[in-house]
C-alpha cells in the first residue's frame, strides 16, 4: 500500500480514498485517468461533506 497525496506517485491500477475522504474533483480526475477507486469515506465525513456541498449551492459560505 502506498500513501500519495499527490496522483503522480500513484502507479498502479486501483486508488483507495481514506476515511477522511477527497474533494470530489480529486475522484473524478481519478476516474477520468482510468484508475479504479474505493471510495471508504466514513458515513460522518461523507455527511458533512453533503451538508457543506449543498449550503455552498444555496450561496452561504463555510469555513472549516
Amino acid at each position: 500500500m502506498i500513501w500519495a497525496d499527490d496522483m503522480e506517485f500513484i502507479h498502479c491500477q486501483t486508488a483507495f480514498i481514506r476515511s477522511h475522504g477527497v474533494p470530489p474533483a480529486t475522484i473524478e480526475l481519478l476516474r477520468k485517468r482510468g484508475y479504479n477507486t474505493i471510495d471508504a469515506t466514513c458515513p460522518f465525513v461523507k455527511r458533512a461533506q453533503n451538508i457543506a456541498h449543498e449550503l455552498e449551492e444555496t450561496g452561504i459560505r463555510l469555513l472549516l
